[in-house]
């Protein structure tokens, strides 16, 4: 009887707790229902979304995304009780999240309870949903016995507003004391079965101004007590210093009643955080409820400026390296894209609060022409204009490297190492003597004297047009690059060109020359950087991720990057394993082109051409899709080392082309090439028959040359399409087709001649396009997201643009020498070729 009389006096205490706390906030403020844990800093149901998020709205764990562990210990005077919990969760590779949570709750004069909850949201920043179970154990068999379930629903459809809706309890489980009666007693008068009320939370949340102001408002009621029982509960969280939070909250009856408040304030770093709240009602005098919180996150969080500046190593060959093994790249092919990741690696640094500046670890730049280097050295001066410091640190290298290292204010070298600063170059390979020992000939069709791809299996030596075109285009970039470099440094443009002239420097030499400014060891370097500096320096390897916390509320437009990277083909884009030769297949092009355009948030679209073409069909299909996409979403085309030939095609079809000043720009013409390899089998002892139906079914026969139907029939077939690609060239560009034809038979230029000569609009690179394309979509001022759309509609974010960073893209390799042609020829269609003879490199 003993243990039945403290067994009834333990239940009625817990009812009388059950029925004082009946009409309690059930996020922000105060008091809490026996199936309740912990309390938290002054929330809302709009605003949570952190692992604690279950304790007051299920949905907003759905807003994690990387694992977060949070400890606290509440101090109730009011309800003389200690709870101690601990709380996990984590994101759900962007679907969701998952979460579990261990409550030990120690009331006064009950027994003690722990509180285990496990809880699931699916959704992301727009909608999520999200649900706990919750199981309670305890020396209270009554206690022991229940189970809750939980739910809510959050709603943040533009940045400045957010919706919570959440039910507690809402299985209404039934708390019964019949299970520590003997059998067949009743219970005493006022110990029936009671039902657990099922309380509902509609939360409102605002950020009138900023982030760092977040407002709620929450209506608080229950299935029991009715509209007039019901409680209002209102919070405000402000954040004056990075890392600094001051919160505050009041709770107070409909009908009047107690009024409750609280106060906190919370100190977060970058993974940690801890946050003190008290609060008190109008009828306790002295007696403030306590509680501490404290934080461990993957995710990073707006912190406290009480680190050193950070210099971020960027170490340009290695990140443009590829990272998988040809194994590796066999089975599971890369989705990286290595140069566009730079691109948006620099812009996540010119943003970021943290990072003072970045030390550039100059070498070998595998995989880009001058282009994009030109396009790189533009963005490492945009760090400077932004007020971050930039030095660079000379390995290895020419004049490509020279150049992306003199957007630096200071310029080391290690003291053995060497410059190959000795100006540019191009070489061209001639097969014609070689295939004609062998007895193979070469058939070719082609418009233009320009239009030299198939020479280098047709002549021994340069042709005069190709001369002029190479050497107008290397006088070009090679008087740009002295006269930036000149600029950059200080020196005279004559003193300059003598010092190229002696072909190769060492370090000391350099520094004699005015190239380098010291010659240092790695060791010195942290001295170096902090005596330029003026202070401590923290040297670092990469840049901090993303700031997840706060979370950004709904969605935002986007900015969508289609790479049209290689060479032009018809079917998939493709990359052989050694990362040698890419394809920028049409197929996947086009339902890059139809992602983008069905997805109502992409406004505008940048088309990354960095092509020397290839299949004419290919291409004009390409052209097409693009024309169409533009009577739906404006089109901007943004231009890296080459958009030559089958790549000016395509880029032709945007609203707006930008050039880099020194990208391969044009060569608008069209070829066909069959070699005869008939004299080299017959050599060989080979043999072959052929039987026909049709006169011409074997025209592309690698054993016999053309005969001069056959090479009329190619001709006119290549004059038509010669025809179509200069009008499509004069329609775009609103000229003439006799301009056109002037300016086309397969003539290359310059990024700057090719402007004064109104093939392209602009000089200028990726972020300009995307500022063009914003403004175009009347995004202007507006926080966009910059993805890159890949096939099968996959997308991955570039995080470039206002307040995002990252970015990607190999960008495609074009013809190197001949033996990249024949692989070319091999790989591509039969039919029209508009594609660029070579790639023009540094030596």
């Amino acid at each position: 009887m003993r243990l039945l009389a403290s067994s009834i006096a333990a239940f009625a205490v817990a009812l009388l707790l059950l029925e004082s706390s009946a009409h309690a906030q059930a996020g922000a403020v105060l008091e809490r229902f026996q199936t309740d844990g912990v309390a938290l800093p002054p929330t809302g149901a709009a605003l949570v979304d952190e692992a604690t998020a279950p304790e007051v709205n299920p949905a907003g764990l759905a807003l994690l995304a990387k694992p977060q562990l949070v400890y606290l210990h509440e101090r109730n005077l009011r309800q003389d009780r200690i709870v101690d919990s601990v709380h996990i969760g984590t994101g759900l590779f962007g679907y969701g999240g998952v979460g579990l949570a261990m409550q030990f709750i120690r009331p006064k004069g009950v027994p003690s309870y722990r509180k285990t909850t496990l809880s699931l949201a699916a959704g992301g920043e727009f909608v999520s949903l999200g649900a706990s179970f919750n199981d309670f154990s305890s020396d209270d068999a009554a206690f022991d016995a229940l189970t809750t379930w939980d739910a809510g629903l959050a709603l943040r459809p533009w940045k400045y507003l957010s919706l919570g809706f959440a039910i507690r309890d809402f299985d209404g489980p039934i708390l019964s004391y019949s299970k520590v009666l003997p059998p067949g007693t009743t219970p005493p008068p006022g110990f029936e079965p009671r039902q657990i009320p099922r309380r509902f939370d509609v939360g409102l949340g605002i950020r009138p101004f900023t982030d760092r102001v977040q407002l709620a408002g929450d209506w608080l009621f229950d299935d029991q007590g009715g509209a007039s029982e019901s409680r209002f509960s209102f919070a405000a969280q402000v954040e004056p210093l990075a890392g600094l939070i001051v919160s505050g909250g009041v709770a107070f009856g409909l009908n009047g009643g107690e009024v409750v408040g609280q106060l906190a304030l919370t100190l977060n770093t970058s993974y940690a955080g801890a946050t003190w709240w008290g609060g008190a009602g109008d009828d306790v005098g002295g007696k403030w409820d306590q509680a501490v919180q404290l934080r461990l996150s993957a995710d990073r969080y707006r912190a406290l400026p009480i680190a050193r500046d950070r210099v971020v190593v960027l170490d340009f060959s290695s990140l443009l390296s590829p990272s998988q093994g040809l194994l590796t790249s066999l089975i599971a092919p890369s989705t990286r894209e290595p140069y566009l990741e730079i691109l948006g690696l620099i812009e996540r640094i010119r943003t970021s609060g943290e990072i003072a500046g970045v030390l550039i670890k100059v070498g070998k730049l595998p995989g880009i022409g001058h282009a994009r280097v030109e396009e790189l050295r533009r963005s490492l001066m945009s760090l400077r204009t932004a007020g971050k410091r930039v030095w660079a640190v000379w390995l290895d290298g020419g004049d490509d490297e020279y150049l992306l290292a003199s957007a630096a204010e200071r310029i080391w070298a290690v003291p053995q190492s060497t410059l190959a600063v000795n100006g540019y170059a191009s070489t061209q390979t001639f097969l014609a003597g070689t295939l004609e020992k062998l007895g193979v000939t070469v058939d070719v069709a082609r418009v233009g004297e320009y239009k030299t791809a198939p020479d280098s299996f047709t002549r021994t030596n340069m042709s005069p047009e190709e001369k002029q075109m190479l050497g107008a285009w290397l006088d070009e970039v090679f008087d740009s690059t002295v006269a930036t470099i000149a600029s950059a440094r200080g020196l005279k443009e004559e003193d300059l060109r003598k010092t190229i002239g002696q072909g190769i420097l060492s370090a000391r030499m350099a520094k004699e020359a005015g190239l380098v400014d010291e010659l240092v060891y790695p060791d010195q370097l942290q001295q170096m950087l902090e005596k330029g500096h003026g202070k401590s320096l923290d040297i670092v390897s990469e840049v901090p991720a993303q700031r997840a916390w706060p979370r950004r509320w709904g969605v935002r437009p986007k900015i969508a990057v289609i790479n049209v990277e290689g060479l032009i083909s018809d079917g998939k884009t493709r990359e052989d394993p050694f990362g040698l030769l890419r394809i920028a297949g049409a197929e996947s092009t086009l339902r890059e082109l139809e992602t983008a355009v069905r997805d109502p948030l992409t406004k505008a679209i940048v088309l990354r051409v960095d092509s020397s073409g290839g299949s004419g069909e290919a291409s004009d299909l390409v052209w097409r899709a693009v024309t169409k996409v533009n009577e739906y979403k404006p089109v901007v085309v943004s231009m890296g080392d080459m958009a030559a030939s089958g790549g000016y095609y395509v880029a032709m079809a945007g609203q707006r082309v930008f050039a880099e000043p020194s990208t391969l720009t044009g060569s608008i013409g069209v070829f066909a090439i069959k070699p005869d390899l008939g004299g080299l089998l017959e050599k060989l002892g080979v043999r072959q028959e052929t039987l026909r139906r049709g006169e011409r079914s074997d025209l592309y026969s690698l054993t016999r040359p053309w005969t001069e139907g056959e090479k009329q029939a190619v001709q006119t077939a290549i004059d038509e399409f010669y025809d179509v690609f200069i009008t499509r060239v004069a329609e775009a560009r609103k000229m003439e087709k006799v301009q056109v034809d002037a300016l086309g038979r397969g003539r290359i230029f310059s990024g700057v001649a090719a402007l004064q000569a109104g093939l392209v609009d602009e000089i200028g690179g990726l972020q300009d396009a995307i500022s063009w394309a914003k403004e175009r979509a009347g995004l202007s001022g507006k926080e966009v997201d910059v993805e890159v759309v890949r096939d099968g509609g996959g997308l991955m974010d570039l995080k470039l643009g206002t307040n995002q960073s990252e970015a990607l893209t190999r960008v495609g390799r074009s013809l190197g020498d001949a033996a990249a042609s024949v692989g070319v020829a091999l790989e591509l269609p039969q039919g029209p070729l508009a594609l660029l003879p070579y790639r023009v490199t540094a030596k």
